[in-house]
């Protein structure tokens, strides 16, 4: 008798096909082409605020996507990483 092996999900195709809810400060600042002390530098200062564009998990930063750029549209109307 030979067991069954369970399905391989192929993580990648999903993350190319759906942008994440959120990213890492590295992966937000090259996904929207900001350098990250920019992106740490708002969240330090109060820029972005935490609960709405940002989480902290971890203690690791984590910008929530589709808050960041509502707030980059409200900011300058750019869309800068977006397609």
């Amino acid at each position: 008798m030979s067991k069954i092996q369970p399905k391989k999900r192929n993580h990648t195709a999903r993350a190319i096909s759906t942008p994440p809810y959120s990213m890492r400060i590295k992966i937000a600042s090259e996904h929207f082409g900001l350098a990250e002390p920019t992106l740490y530098q708002w969240v330090s200062n109060g820029r972005l605020l935490r609960g709405k564009h940002y989480l902290k998990i971890g203690g690791r930063v984590v910008i929530i996507r589709d808050a960041f750029i509502d707030f980059m549209i409200s900011e300058d109307g750019s869309l800068v990483g977006t397609s």
